[in-house]
């Protein structure tokens, strides 16, 4: 069975807190927005998965929670990690492959500038800087998650809502 990835950057933070450590930073109004937009286009172009991965970042995590619940997905069966907070490339290339390959349909919510430069990397393709909200879905003609390399995966489709 193929594999399908779909990257999301976080939506648009607020940064009115002064002295809030960047972690903690929750979203702008305007995100919230943008997160509802992207969940309702997903599910429009019935693109989804009840698997989701998620940077423990506040802003991530809001983005992730709207998102699932336009989708009905679960809130439980989300996984939050640190590990994913300002993943490098290498980082989130580390993270997919242990997902365990019952799971054919994956949802990864991360920053910038790793998020954008690894959709470039699994897909060969020139992508550039994914704005806030912005969407990559990348499948691959692969059975398991451990062969995913560089330029493995087909860019099917991207939508960026916002402009950086």
């Amino acid at each position: 069975m193929a594999k399908k990835l779909i990257l999301i950057r976080h939506s648009k933070s607020d940064w009115s807190v002064s002295g809030q450590k960047d972690v903690d930073r929750t979203l702008a109004k305007q995100g919230i927005e943008s997160a509802n937009r992207i969940g309702i286009y997903l599910k429009e172009q019935n693109i989804f998965s009840e698997h989701f991965y998620v940077s423990a970042a506040e802003r991530t995590k809001e983005t992730a929670l709207i998102v699932a619940s336009i989708l009905n997905i679960d809130i439980n069966k989300i996984t939050f990690s640190l590990e994913l907070y300002n993943a490098t490339p290498k980082d989130l290339l580390d993270f997919i492959v242990k997902i365990p390959d019952t799971k054919d349909e994956v949802m990864l919510f991360g920053h910038n500038p790793g998020i954008s430069i690894f959709a470039e990397f699994l897909t060969g393709k020139m992508i550039g800087s994914m704005p806030t909200s912005g969407m990559v879905l990348i499948e691959f003609d692969l059975d398991l998650w451990s062969e995913i390399s560089k330029s493995s995966g087909n860019l099917k489709s991207k939508i960026f809502l916002e402009e950086e």
